[in-house]
């Protein structure tokens, strides 16, 4: 009986919520695309894109689970998550020096770089595990995953964000930014908590965060869409 009241929450939260989450990120994307092709709606869109394409596997994933093939499309989600997350730097950046050409040329080299280390830290033997087709992460493997993400994504995050903020004199914007700024930040706290799901096998936390993230991750993704995205 725990065993099917587990697989059922786990259908209930891949299935409906995780169905739910990927559709808004892919309308948004598309809204922001449609509203205006350029650099800064290119990399919004795919800070919403890559995180909704790793949705989209999981929910091909799950019937798959236990195969090799379920296997290799669960280290590509994973991947996806992981990478989609240096896209939310790159976009504040963009917007603080917009006009600047030496920060152009670094881009690619900044996300190719980001892409290459957390590819790193997947293959790490042992990293992610599977239980009956369960993924579980090692605590070390979330370890990297923290220090990866905290200082590759969270401190410039913050940096840059207080920065650009400063640039703003209309109350207006301000008042836009700082939407985005707990969009953003809401986002980061999802994945902080998403990461420590697959890890620690606390029934209480697990059963607690698969609700919880749905009330945190749709107002973010609707923060920061509205908070600047949709004035791209």
């Amino acid at each position: 009986m725990i065993l099917q009241a587990v697989d059922l929450a786990r259908l209930l939260l891949v299935y409906f919520m995780h169905s739910f989450i990927l559709i808004i990120l892919f309308y948004l994307a598309f809204k922001i695309l449609k509203r205006n092709y350029n650099r800064s709606s290119l990399i919004l869109s795919a800070y919403y894109i890559f995180p909704g394409l790793s949705f989209l596997l999981n929910l091909i994933y799950l019937p798959l689970s236990t195969t090799i093939a379920g296997y290799i499309i669960y280290f590509i989600l994973a991947f996806l998550m992981l990478f989609g997350q240096i896209f939310i730097v790159i976009f504040i950046i963009n917007l603080l020096y917009i006009d600047i050409n030496f920060w152009l040329k670094r881009q690619n080299l900044i996300i190719s770089a980001y892409a290459i280390i957390n590819l790193l830290v997947l293959i790490i033997p042992g990293s992610i595990t599977f239980n009956e087709g369960v993924p579980a992460y090692s605590w070390v493997f979330l370890t990297f995953i923290y220090i990866i993400f905290t200082l590759g994504t969270i401190i410039p995050t913050i940096t840059f964000s207080i920065k650009l903020f400063n640039t703003f004199e209309d109350k207006t914007l301000k008042r836009k930014l700082k939407y985005f700024f707990i969009g953003v930040f809401g986002m980061c706290f999802a994945f902080y908590g998403l990461m420590l799901y697959n890890t620690w096998s606390d029934s209480i936390f697990r059963t607690i965060w698969s609700f919880l993230v749905f009330f945190i991750v749709i107002p973010s993704i609707l923060l920061i869409y509205y908070g600047i995205g949709q004035n791209l």
